[in-house]
């Protein structure tokens, strides 16, 4: 781990293994305030926050089955987020939309800057997200991308 007094400027002399020690402990401490529940990328995890602090939604457990949020009138919430450095603005994989009834109503989408500064942010019907599976499902395995691109805010595949 890195001299805990370095300043950012100090980022490009640091070895590999510093930056990877400081990135496993940023995500300690991120851990530790119950920002993030887990030692994946913290993108996820960071949009479920921000959704049930923003609609006052109550965050599941990590191991409910298909979906993140329900708010006070039992409305299930599916939270996908997409971080801008990747070129792609498709959201990823959602699984079982194929089941009666679907595991979640609404879908909340962000996409988020290297910065994890909100760019733009969607509630998306589940009629919307199961008209695309249907449509582009037969490509994806384990599940669909649902199709919904940000940018133009429609419902297509990429």
């Amino acid at each position: 781990m890195p001299d805990a007094n370095y300043a950012w400027s100090d980022l490009p002399n640091l070895t590999v293994a510093e930056l990877l020690s400081l990135f496993g402990a940023t995500i300690d401490e991120l851990r530790r305030r119950e920002i993030v529940r887990s030692a994946n990328n913290p993108l996820s995890d960071y949009a479920e926050l921000l959704f049930c602090k923003a609609f006052g939604w109550k965050r599941e457990d990590k191991a409910t089955p298909g979906y993140d949020a329900t708010d006070s009138n039992g409305v299930h919430y599916q939270i996908k987020a997409r971080g801008l450095t990747h070129p792609s603005r498709q959201l990823g994989v959602i699984r079982d939309l194929d089941k009666h009834p679907p595991p979640f109503d609404q879908l909340a989408g962000v996409l988020m800057d290297k910065d994890f500064r909100i760019v733009r942010a969607a509630l998306v019907s589940v009629s919307v997200c199961a008209m695309c599976h249907r449509r582009y499902s037969a490509a994806i395995v384990g599940g669909s991308s649902c199709g919904i691109v940000f940018g133009r805010w429609t419902a297509f595949a990429t």
